[in-house]
C-alpha cells in the first residue's frame, strides 16, 4: 500500500526520526477499541497491541494511540504488530474523557474538520462556536458545512451565512441540499484533494 494514500507526509518522516523511530515501520490507526488497533501499512491491514512500556509510560488517555495517529511499529506475525511508539500528532480533535478530566483524542492528523448542521430548527450558532473552538485548539482548519438549504428561503440562509461571517471571519462556508444538487460540484471538488478530513 501506499502511505501517501493515508495521509504520510514529509513532516511525519521528520518527525519519526527526530523520535529515533527510523528502524520501525510507519503505518496509520484506523480503528481503536480499548487498548486494541486496527492499522493500516504497507503490508496491508494489522491488529496491534501497544508495548508494555508505552503503556507503562502514559499518564493518560491522550498518550494512547487514536484513529489517526501514525505509529512507529513492529510486526510480529501474520496480520500482527506491536505499536511501539506514537509519531508526534500534527493536529487532534479531542474532548473531556467520561468520568474524568482527562482529554481523550477523538481523531488526529487531520487537515480540515467539516462542522455540519442543517439550516433547520437544529441550527444554533453557539453550538457552531463551541466545534470551531475545539477545531482551534487542535490545530485543524474548520469548515461549516450548512445542509437541508430547500427547508428554508433564501432571505434566510443569506442571514445565516450573514450571521456566521460576522462571528467567524476567513472560515470557508458550504451549503448543501439533496434536492436542489446544484451546490454538490463546489463541495465535492473539495473531497478529492487527498487530505484527511472528518465531519
Amino acid at each position: 500500500m501506499n502511505l501517501s494514500e493515508f495521509g504520510y507526509c514529509e513532516y511525519f518522516e521528520q518527525k519519526k526520526n527526530e523520535q529515533n523511530l527510523s528502524e520501525f515501520e510507519s503505518a496509520r490507526v484506523i480503528i481503536e477499541n480499548k487498548e486494541r488497533y486496527v492499522v493500516v501499512s504497507k503490508s496491508g491491514e494489522l491488529e496491534c497491541q501497544v508495548t508494555g512500556k508505552l503503556r507503562f509510560t502514559a499518564s493518560s488517555k491522550i498518550d494512547f494511540p487514536a484513529v489517526g495517529d501514525w505509529v512507529a511499529i513492529t510486526e510480529i506475525a501474520e496480520g500482527q504488530a506491536i505499536i511501539n511508539e506514537i509519531i508526534e500528532r500534527k493536529s487532534f480533535i479531542a474532548r473531556k474523557a467520561v468520568n474524568s478530566d482527562d482529554l481523550q483524542i477523538i481523531a488526529s492528523n487531520i487537515d480540515t474538520a467539516f462542522i455540519t448542521t442543517s439550516v433547520d430548527n437544529d441550527f444554533i450558532l453557539n453550538r457552531i462556536d463551541r466545534y470551531l473552538a475545539i477545531t482551534h485548539t487542535g490545530n485543524i482548519q474548520p469548515a461549516v458545512l450548512l445542509t437541508k438549504i430547500d427547508l428554508i428561503t433564501d432571505n434566510q440562509l443569506v442571514e445565516i451565512i450573514e450571521k456566521l461571517k460576522i462571528r467567524h471571519k476567513n472560515i470557508p462556508i458550504y451549503v448543501l441540499s439533496t434536492i436542489e444538487n446544484d451546490k454538490f460540484d463546489q463541495f465535492t471538488s473539495i473531497l478529492k484533494m487527498e487530505k484527511p478530513i472528518v465531519f
